[in-house]
């Protein structure tokens, strides 16, 4: 995944993570009907249009956004770096 941005915003936040999850889908090889099967496998239980929808809509807890890259096989995640002096 290339670097990016520092979000701003809320929206641009709840983006970025959609972008995530989508990015990780798509390196895997995995589309959203084998990313439910894969939540079912851990006992999380989700419609494949719900997980389309919160997807699409960028809206979704921080506990599906572990559980969908645990679900992919996601074991290190790279995220964007504030510039300036580490806090």
């Amino acid at each position: 995944m290339r670097d990016l941005p520092v979000p701003q915003t809320a929206a641009e936040w709840d983006e970025l993570a959609s972008k995530i999850i989508r990015a990780n889908l798509q390196i895997a090889g995995l589309n959203y009907v084998q990313l439910g099967e894969a939540l079912t496998a851990m006992g999380i239980r989700q419609d494949n249009k719900i997980i389309s929808g919160k997807l699409r809509a960028g809206r979704f807890s921080a506990a599906f956004f572990l559980q969908a890259l645990v679900a992919i096989g996601v074991v290190e995640l790279r995220l964007p770096v504030p510039k300036g002096p580490a806090v």
